[in-house]
Parts: structure tokens; C-alpha cells; sequence
């Protein structure tokens, strides 16, 4: 409840100072407020000075007196003495608080709640990051809101913009812990992962809205950024079925179809090659002697950027106007969207376990199955048939891949990297 009221409670409306707080959702808690803050201050309309001038607001008689430093000590002790820069480094710092907070929350209650998950995120005892989506709304659990679409923009026009990387990633972290939250509504999370329903769907969806109608290297951008991959390959198949015009779903039988079909051919040719970032995911690593580790990054030297000035341009609406999609950008997506479809189901994993299996019954060693002993976690046998089917497609993608020119299709060597 401590940490419930922190998130939640109206902010104090320093009613004594020439705080403009009340102006950006004071009343709807801290993250609310800081998210307003942090969108006006994205926009045009956003002054790069301070938004209160002392020595405008300060009194003729209370200059060069004890009274008037008292008076200031009152009146200024606020965001809004602070230049533009630092108004959003303030921000982000605060945000980088509350997300490291949900986080860690989030993961306590998982290894608390270990099935039912679903039942247990419309109680009481919910998540905090549920409590911040949905206050205590339970009927509202699991809906795209006005919060959710405001973080979605937010993330979205930092990459666009070309924030520092330190603040995208904070972006990031939001969006991340949203989306296991949104997952953890799912019937049945615990089981089949990734079982997504309505709930990603629908979150999937809303977040393409967002991301539209930007331009096409924003897009990519963006798409880059989003985890887990379960979600990158949802939201990746709704730019496919809208640039493409297709209803179908699964991603390899898209590519099947836009290999046999030459679609690239009704797209406008690029001149430019498609560079693949490298994953900005920060996979948790394995060490062995945990204090030489910590002992050795203590010691590495800071990055020489972090004394540089940080430029932060400001949100054009202009600049958000989608432009012509070509062949490269079609054929980058279908990387992106097929490479986190793989990774959602672990099908490299999946490989290297029945390599292994084949390979010992091949030498006639006995295999034994090795099962935690508490664990909630369940396979169906639709899942299993799951497996079998993305196997068929990508045989049947394998073949078409032969039999194509692969001359004709651009960029086509990227793939080789999955």
C-alpha cells in the first residue's frame, strides 16, 4: 500500500511557488505527471529557458535583502527554474526510478504467483505496474488505455527523435515491463509460451497505430527496439498484412508468398543497403566469480559522450509523415518480423535439443527426461503440433528460397543471418 499511494497519490501542488504542475495530471500520481511533463517537453511548444524567470518574478523591494533570499528559497525550489536540457534529464532520472521499481515488483510477484496468473492480476494483490495502467479498475484490466498510448508515443518519438541512447533505453524498459504485464492477463501465460491472446493482440494493434504513419527508417527503429520478441513479431505481421495487404498471419507464409509472387516488384527500388543493428538487448550474463566481475567493470573508464552536450530536438509533426515504402524497407521488415518469430519460440534452442537427442540415439545412449519438480509451467499437445507446423513452413520456405532467383530479390542475403 506504501508504494501503491507513492505511485498513485495526487502530488503536493506547491501552491506557495510558481510550480505549474498543475497543469500536467499532478492529481493522477507521479507517473502521469512526469509522462505529461516529459510529452510537453518533446513539443514545439516546449521553451528551451526556464519556464520561470527569478528575476522577473522577484520583487523590486525584497532585491539585495536577507528577506528576498528567503522569499526565493521559497518561491524557486522548483522544476520549472531549470533549463530545457535538464528539465528532461530530471525526468528521465525519475523515470528510470519508478520503471526499476515496477520491475523489480513485477518480478517478485511472479515468483509468488506461479499460476492463475491471470485471476491473481485482478486482485488486490496485483502487480504494481497494473495498479499504475488500470488504478483499481478491475474491468478495465488488460484494455489499451490512454496511459498505455501515451507511453507507446513517448518511446516511439525518442527513437524517432534520436534521443541519447541511455534515455531510449529507459523507453524501453517502460514498454518491456508493460508488455509482460499485458501478458500476464493472457488465459493460461504460464503455459505454451509465448500463448498469446487478445490481450497482445489487441496491445499489438494499438501500438501499429502509433507507429503508422511514421516514416519508414523511424519504423525500423522503433521495430529494433521492442522486447520481448513474441511482441516484436506481432507487431512487425501488422505493418507486413497493412503495406502488403494481406490478412494472413503467420510471417513465414507471408515471406512464402512475397518470394512466389515477386511483390517486391510493387514497391519502388532503393539505392541504399539495409544495415542490421546489433541487439540492443542486454541478455542477462553468466559469471562465475561474481566479486572479480564486479571487482573489473568498477574499474573500466566512463564513456567519454557522457560529458558532452546533449542536443534534444524537439518533435516536428511534419517530420512524422510517412514516406514511399520501398524494397529494401519491405524486405528489412520481413528480417525483423521472421528473426523474432523464431527467437519468441526458441527454434534455434529447439534444434540444438533435437540434434543433441538424434545424435544420442544414433551412439545408443539412453536418454532420460529431466523435469524441475515445482514448476507451474505446462506443454499442451497444440503446442507440440505448433512446432511441427512452423517446421513444414520453413521446409516449404527452404524450397522456395532454391528454387527463386535469388538475383532478383533484393537484399536477399540478410536472411542468412538467422
Amino acid at each position: 500500500n506504501l508504494y501503491k499511494d507513492f505511485l498513485t497519490s495526487p502530488l503536493d501542488k506547491k501552491e506557495k511557488t510558481y510550480s505549474n504542475r498543475t497543469q500536467f495530471g499532478y492529481d493522477k500520481g507521479i507517473v502521469k505527471y512526469c509522462m505529461d511533463r516529459l510529452e510537453f517537453e518533446l513539443s514545439l511548444e516546449s521553451t528551451d529557458e526556464p519556464i520561470v524567470d527569478k528575476d522577473q518574478e522577484m520583487p523590486e523591494e525584497l532585491t539585495q535583502s536577507v528577506k528576498g533570499l528567503y522569499w526565493k528559497k521559497e518561491k524557486f525550489e522548483i522544476f520549472e527554474v531549470l533549463e530545457r536540457p535538464d528539465r528532461i534529464q530530471r525526468l528521465m532520472a525519475v523515470l528510470e526510478s519508478l520503471i526499476e521499481l515496477l520491475q523489480y515488483d513485477l518480478g517478485i510477484w511472479h515468483s509468488r504467483y506461479k499460476s492463475n496468473l491471470s485471476s491473481h492480476v485482478m486482485r488486490s494483490h496485483r502487480p504494481l505496474m497494473a495498479t499504475v495502467l488500470w488504478s483499481n479498475n478491475v474491468l478495465y484490466t488488460g484494455v489499451v488505455n490512454n496511459i498505455c498510448r501515451q507511453i507507446f508515443r513517448l518511446f516511439a518519438h525518442l527513437i524517432h527523435l534520436q534521443y541519447p541512447q541511455e534515455h531510449i533505453s529507459i523507453m524501453s524498459t517502460w514498454l518491456t515491463v508493460i508488455i509482460q504485464t499485458f501478458y500476464i492477463c493472457e488465459n493460461n501465460s504460464n503455459s505454451d509460451y509465448p500463448n498469446v491472446g487478445k490481450y497482445c493482440a489487441a496491445f499489438a494493434k494499438e501500438f501499429y497505430k502509433v507507429i503508422a504513419e511514421m516514416p519508414g527508417e523511424t519504423v525500423i527503429r522503433i521495430m529494433e527496439k521492442i522486447y520481448p520478441t513474441f511482441m516484436q513479431h506481432l507487431i512487425g505481421v501488422c505493418h507486413l498484412q497493412s503495406i502488403l495487404s494481406t490478412n494472413e498471419s503467420n510471417i513465414i507464409k507471408i515471406f512464402i508468398k512475397f518470394l512466389k509472387e515477386k511483390q517486391w516488384k510493387l514497391f519502388p527500388d532503393s539505392q541504399s543497403e539495409i544495415q542490421i543493428s546489433k541487439s540492443t538487448i542486454i541478455r542477462p550474463k553468466k559469471v562465475k566469480n561474481f566479486m572479480k566481475y564486479l571487482e573489473k567493470i568498477s574499474t573500466l573508464p566512463e564513456d567519454f559522450d557522457e560529458y558532452c552536450e546533449v542536443v534534444y530536438p524537439k518533435l516536428d509533426p511534419e517530420t512524422l509523415v510517412s514516406d514511399n515504402v520501398d524494397r529494401n524497407h519491405i524486405v528489412h521488415m520481413l528480417y525483423i518480423t521472421i528473426d523474432a518469430y523464431l527467437d519468441a519460440y526458441s527454434i534455434q534452442s529447439v534444434q540444438d535439443t533435437l540434434d543433441d537427442l538424434n545424435d544420442q540415439v544414433q551412439r545408443g545412449i539412453k536418454t532420460t527426461s529431466q523435469f524441475p519438480e515445482n514448476t507451474s509451467y505446462s506443454v499442451t499437445e497444440y503446442f507440440i503440433k505448433q512446432y511441427r507446423s512452423i517446421y513444414q513452413n520453413l521446409t516449404e520456405l527452404i524450397d522456395v528460397l532454391n528454387t527463386v532467383n535469388r538475383k532478383q530479390i533484393p537484399q536477399i542475403e540478410i536472411f542468412e543471418n538467422i
